[in-house]
This record gives structure tokens, C-alpha cells and sequence, in this order.
């Protein structure tokens, strides 16, 4: 038996067994990458550097509708759509002289139907040893779905956008610490502002007589019950205070956002004024009807009451003169009743001074006809110019003593009066039992009122539960509203 040597790779027998081993690896590799190439969820094509699609898998073909001969055949840019062929042109030719390796845009593509077709197309240039590229491998994407979202919400948000910059009432949006981020052209209009202004600016700096707290409070009630109305004043470019309705809601999406619509209601108030104003006229025409003609005419039966009573007396006609002076007491309180009347119809007189005078005989009123220790407080002579103000502030009172007494079951009630460099203050304090649930301020009509007549001339209503117990009524009205 004779020894063979140990082969070794000098052997051709054994080179030729690694070849066809390293073969069959590279074939097993290949059909795994051709399998990834065909079954993948994804388009991929292979590209020559002239353009022209050499392979091309199943996913493109079923995006495009094509064959992949048909594809193959024709080049890139004939089956991408006209106005996205420049760019990838551009980036291509990047690719192709070495700049980058690789890059990534959204394309359209025409389908074999008609149909455009958007795709996240990428794109990687493949190079020789000199770094010549031989071919392109292109992946695209899928992204028809998102683009027709996308598309969809551009057309909603233009729409919206239309009716906002039509819209008569003036548009905010803005972020939860008051900052305005977008306005409409009516309200640059009416604010005077220009709109790189505002943008620049929060609520804070238009409001015209809102702190910065009570701004605050009105955004936390947004953010919690998600929609707010309410009205308020606010100061234009050249510093004129304009009355405005402010309907805001909150979404939360984008770190919290709050859209708001400002209608300017100075129409709408001066017709209020007007209305309250030919009230006021009325009442007191009535007022002085009751007193000089009802009053009157009281006045004079019971003085003939008196009189034949006198003379039925005399006349021994004891019964009958008691009947009348039944009679006559009787008139002397109708007679009481209709001044009281004639009072509440009538109760400010045009003097300057006359609301002081006029809360004063108020709280006795109420304390000699409820027994509650009802009185009214002011420092010194309080004067107010405007009739139509006086007025107000004094329906408020006695709606506001009305309402602690029927409702509140105090011990006591004080009105307080005051004037300063800022304007008038009204109070009515009681130490009842509070404001209970049916006298919610924005569901009692007796308070709705109060709030209408404080709005009416420009004044500020509170309705707050009162140190120490009970509710506290406060009415401000500012200086130009009151001299």
C-alpha cells in the first residue's frame, strides 16, 4: 500500500472542489436575495446608469400597473410624473458624480390606469472598485394613503381658513398663557393693529379693563369646561374702548389651543341704552302720573272723607261717620301705597346727588317693611353726572336688597357707595345664608337683570360670597362711563 501525501490547496482536484462549493454558496445566496427581491412588501427596482430599469419586483409592479417587461423597457422618467422628473434628475446626477451615496424624496409616478401615484422613493447608487457607479437600486414605498390624508386636510384647514378671513367677527387662536398665534383680517381691521403687531402681543395688552388674573381665571374656565362666553371691553391702536362678546373654545391637540371669535357689540349696547332709556322715560311718566293725578285725586277723597265725616259726627250720625273715616283710612293707605310706587318709579332725582339721597330712603324703606337692620353707608357727597347711570346703579341696589331679603334670611344689609379717581363702586352686603343653587347668577332672572343693567353702562358685576358669610354684590362702573 503506498502513502499519498495530505492534500493540500496546490491540489487541483481540491481548488476545484472549493470553487464548486463557494458556487453553490453564491447560488443559495442569490436566490435568498432574489427571494427578499420578489416577495418584498416594498417596490424595488434595479436601474442602469442610463436610467433604464433592468429588474423590477412584484410590489412595483402591482403599485404602477405595469408588466416588468413593460417597465424595463422604457426609461424612468417616462413613468414618473412631469414634475417631479427635474429633481430626480438633479439627485441622481449628485449620486452619479460622487457628492452622495444615497438620498430620499417624495415622487409621483403614472400608473398604467392614469392614476398618480405618490411613493417615498430611495435611491443608492452601487459603484466598482473605482467607485464607477454601475447601477442604482431604488426602493419606493407606498405612501398614497398618507398624501390623500394629507391632501384632505389641507383642503379642510383652506376651508376653514376662508370662512375665518370672512367672517365679520373678529379671530383668535392662541396658546394657554394668552399669547395670540393667529388672527383674521377683521379683527386687524377693527383693532387698528397690524397683524405682525398682534402677533407679537397677548390678550392681556388689548383687554381695556381686565387684569391679568382675571384673564387667567376666564382661560382656566376654557381649558376646564371647554367653551366660554362672556363679554367684556377691550382698547383699540388708538386707545378707544370698544365693547366685544368673546365666544372661546379649547382643543387640547398642539399643547392646548384656544380659538376664539370677538364680535364687537357697540350696536348691540347702544341699542340697549336706548331701550333702557325709554324705559327709564316711561316709568317716570308713570311715576308722575300716579303722583300728580292718582296722588291727587287720593288726596282729595280722603279730605272729603274727613269732611262729611266731621259733619255726620255733628249731626249725631255716630255710625256713619265711623264708616267713613273706615273709608277714610282706607284712603289715606291707598294714598301711601300709590306714593311708594310713585317713589320706586321715580326714585333718583337729576341732581348730582340725588343716588345717595335716593339709596338712603331705599334701605330705610326696606328696613321698616322687612324688620331687617338695613342701612346704607357712604363717605361724604358721592356725585353722578350721567341720569342714566344713577338709575342703573339704583335698580341694582333694590333688586340686590330684594333678593338678600326674600332669599338670603340675613340680620342685616348694608349699601355702600362710593366714588373715586377710577370711577363709581357699588356694594350691597348681607350676612344671610348665601347664594344657594337656584340662585345661581347665571339662572336667576332677578340677577340677569342686575347683570343686563351693569352692562348696559359699561359697568363691571360681581356676585361673590361675602367674608364672614353671606353674598357680596359689587358694581363698578368705570370713570368714563360715570362722570
Amino acid at each position: 500500500m503506498i502513502d499519498r501525501p495530505p492534500p493540500s490547496m496546490t491540489d487541483p482536484w481540491q481548488r476545484i472542489a472549493a470553487l464548486e462549493a463557494e458556487n453553490r454558496r453564491l447560488c443559495e445566496s442569490e436566490g435568498g436575495f432574489r427571494a427578499l427581491f420578489e416577495q418584498a412588501p416594498v417596490g424595488i427596482c434595479r436601474v442602469s446608469p442610463d436610467g433604464r430599469p433592468t429588474h423590477v419586483n412584484r410590489a412595483l409592479q402591482r403599485m404602477l400597473g405595469y408588466s416588468e417587461a413593460e417597465l424595463c423597457g422604457r426609461h424612468f422618467t417616462e413613468w414618473t410624473h412631469s414634475e417631479d422628473v427635474t429633481q430626480g434628475l438633479r439627485w441622481i446626477d449628485r449620486v452619479r458624480k460622487g457628492r452622495i451615496d444615497s438620498f430620499s424624496m417624495e415622487n409621483r409616478f403614472r400608473c398604467k390606469d392614469g392614476r398618480t401615484f405618490w411613493a417615498q422613493t430611495s435611491l443608492t447608487g452601487v459603484r466598482d472598485a473605482r467607485g464607477k457607479v454601475t447601477c442604482f437600486i431604488a426602493v419606493m414605498e407606498d405612501i398614497q394613503a398618507r398624501k390623500q390624508g394629507e391632501q384632505a386636510l389641507a383642503e379642510q384647514e383652506a376651508r376653514y381658513r376662508a370662512v375665518i378671513e370672512t367672517a365679520e367677527d373678529g379671530f383668535w387662536m392662541l396658546d394657554r398663557e394668552g399669547r395670540l398665534l393667529a388672527v383674521n383680517d377683521a379683527y386687524v381691521r377693527r383693532s387698528g393693529y397690524s397683524r405682525e403687531e398682534l402677533l407679537s402681543m397677548e390678550v392681556a395688552d388689548l383687554a381695556a379693563r381686565e387684569s391679568q388674573e382675571e384673564i387667567k381665571k376666564h382661560i382656566e374656565t376654557v381649558v376646564c369646561q371647554g367653551c366660554h362666553l362672556f363679554e367684556t371691553r377691550q382698547r383699540t391702536r388708538d386707545g378707544k374702548v370698544w365693547p366685544v362678546e368673546i365666544n372661546v373654545s379649547y382643543s387640547p391637540g398642539g399643547g392646548g389651543l384656544l380659538f376664539a371669535f370677538v364680535r364687537d357689540i357697540s350696536e348691540r349696547k347702544s341699542l340697549e341704552r336706548r331701550i333702557i332709556e325709554a324705559s327709564t322715560a316711561e316709568q317716570e311718566r308713570i311715576g308722575r302720573e300716579i303722583h300728580d293725578g292718582l296722588g291727587q285725586q287720593l288726596t282729595a277723597l280722603s279730605m272729603l272723607a274727613r269732611s262729611i265725616q266731621h259733619r255726620l259726627d255733628a249731626g249725631g250720625l255716630k255710625e256713619l261717620a265711623g264708616d267713613l273715616k273706615e273709608l277714610g283710612g282706607h284712603l289715606q293707605a291707598a294714598l301711601e301705597e300709590s306714593r311708594a310706587i310713585a317713589r320706586d318709579l321715580i326714585p333718583v332725582e337729576f341732581d348730582p346727588e340725588g343716588l345717595v339721597d335716593a339709596l338712603v330712603k331705599l334701605t330705610d324703606r326696606v328696613r321698616l317693611s322687612s324688620g331687617v337692620a338695613c342701612h346704607c353707608r357712604h363717605a361724604g357727597p358721592v356725585r353722578v353726572e350721567n341720569s342714566t347711570v344713577a338709575m342703573q346703579l339704583y335698580r341694582i341696589a333694590q333688586e340686590a336688597l330684594h333678593n338678600a331679603v326674600r332669599h338670603g334670611l340675613p340680620q342685616r344689609v348694608e349699601v355702600s357707595l362710593e366714588g373715586g379717581p377710577d370711577g363709581l363702586m357699588l356694594s350691597v352686603r348681607d350676612n344671610g345664608i348665601g347664594i344657594g343653587p337656584e340662585q345661581n347668577p347665571g339662572k336667576c332672572l332677578g340677577l340677569r337683570i342686575m347683570r343686563y343693567r351693569a352692562n348696559s353702562i359699561g359697568a363691571r358685576l360681581s356676585i361673590t360670597p361675602a367674608a364672614g358669610g353671606g353674598t357680596l354684590v359689587r358694581c363698578a362702573v368705570p370713570v368714563a362711563e360715570s362722570w
